[in-house]
């Protein structure tokens, strides 16, 4: 097997369908000899905020001299960054050959009559094998859809638990309310963990809050009320907490409560006999780096892409371009896929552009560009539908005044075409 036919063998689990439960993910495991068992885990679950959380936390831990361990989705620029230890992507060999053990212990379920696990399970088995072969001292495992289901759920109780802002997605699996979707998202509770909570809404903190107390888990609240911006540059930025600057790698105002949230993980960590100095916190905050979220691809003219894939992350997103970009508007290209809000998230940005792109991500659930575009003309703004994301940029220039700007938005599953026009 080489890398090619490792990726493909790991993709063609797709077929299986994207299918919540433990049961397979469990025996999986256990006839891999439970790996996750001897493994320290910080679980982070959430509707938005959970990738920027994890890259703050896991390059704090890093700066303190940790072997960081990082299981995020889906991969910005490939299958390979899903699963990082200190900063670096799983390599081929350790891919192949550990595709290859899951792969047949997979088939040996099936002979015997047991369901396939899917493709995350899969992987996320992979992971946990990769994690404890470098010999991790903590991993930081983000949820991939939802909580009480997500095969990321198999571990036992994790040192901390970390919720993010909990907001409407994956509707039609969590539930329609926001105290589902919540509920969902608690169900990574156990006891013996230690609750960090970002602000909710006020349904969302009840349900959580609940869950923790049912549990009898402590719950360490995030406080963002002190903290507030210093400066914003496209270069980054900086904030203020108790009378001290703090850099961070990662702008936008939402990831002051991202940091935040990350910095009140370590305080957990602490009490439970991590080492983390505030040189350490410092760096690690200014350190961090987490692609396609307000990122900057080009100052001149800006270029900016964000992976804002539902409503609230859409009105961030618009706050973000009041604040950076004063008085001014840009041209959208916009790429969803069919399950999300998309009027709402249009709804968000509106005030802020000048006209959209439409585009159509590569993904089986994706909108094609004609319905979008089509979608956003009903709100009275220009758009048009382009065969893809580079004919879009292109267009984008030639559309462009001096003081204007352009932002890639709507889904993550685009970030890695749109990055790789700047970044090669």
């Amino acid at each position: 097997m080489n890398i090619n036919e490792a990726l493909e063998a790991l993709q063609g689990l797709q077929k299986f369908g994207s299918i919540l439960g433990l049961e397979r993910i469990q025996e999986l495991l256990r006839r891999l000899g439970d790996p996750q068992k001897s493994l320290k885990f910080v679980h982070v679950a959430g509707t938005n905020g959970k990738g920027s959380t994890v890259a703050f936390l896991s390059q704090i831990l890093q700066e303190a001299g940790y072997r960081v361990g990082m299981y995020t989705s889906p991969g910005l620029m490939g299958f390979q960054d899903r699963i990082r230890v200190g900063g670096e992507n799983i390599t081929d060999e350790a891919l192949i050959r550990l595709t290859e053990r899951v792969l047949s212990t997979m088939e040996a379920m099936v002979s015997e009559g047991l369901s396939s696990p899917t493709e995350f399970e899969a992987v996320t088995a992979l992971a946990f094998l990769y994690f404890l072969e470098k010999q991790c001292d903590v991993v930081v495992l983000e949820v991939g859809l939802g909580g009480r289901l997500d095969s990321t759920n198999a571990i036992d109780a994790p040192l901390v638990s970390v919720i993010t802002p909990v907001d409407y997605d994956h509707m039609e699996i969590l539930g329609n309310t926001l105290g589902e979707i919540a509920g969902e998202k608690a169900g990574i509770l156990k006891s013996g963990t230690v609750l960090v909570l970002h602000p909710q809404q006020e349904e969302a903190d009840r349900v959580i809050r609940a869950r923790a107390r049912e549990l009898d888990i402590p719950v360490h609240s995030v406080l963002t009320g002190q903290a507030l911006p210093i400066s914003r540059q496209l270069e980054g930025q900086r904030f203020s907490l108790a009378g001290e600057s703090f850099t961070l790698g990662i702008l936008g105002d939402h990831q002051i409560a991202n940091a935040l949230t990350a910095m009140a993980a370590v305080r957990v960590l602490e009490e439970k006999g991590f080492t983390v100095s505030h040189e350490a916190l410092k760096k690690g905050l200014a350190n961090a780096r987490w692609g396609g979220r307000f990122e900057v691809l080009s100052t001149e003219p800006p270029v900016l892409a964000d992976g804002a894939h539902n409503p609230q992350g859409a009105r961030v997103l618009a706050e973000n371009l009041k604040n950076y970009f004063p008085g001014r508007q840009g041209i959208f290209i916009m790429g969803v896929l069919a399950d999300k809000d998309f009027d709402a998230m249009i709804e968000a940005v509106l005030p802020y552009s000048k006209g959209f792109l439409t585009v159509t991500p590569k993904n089986n659930r994706a909108l094609k560009a004609e319905l979008l575009a089509a979608a956003i003309e009903m709100r009275g703004k220009s758009a048009k539908a382009m065969a893809s994301v580079e004919e879009a940029l292109a267009e984008a220039r030639r559309m462009m005044e001096p003081s204007d700007y352009i932002v890639f938005f709507g889904s993550l599953y685009t970030m890695a075409e749109i990055r790789s026009l700047f970044l090669s």
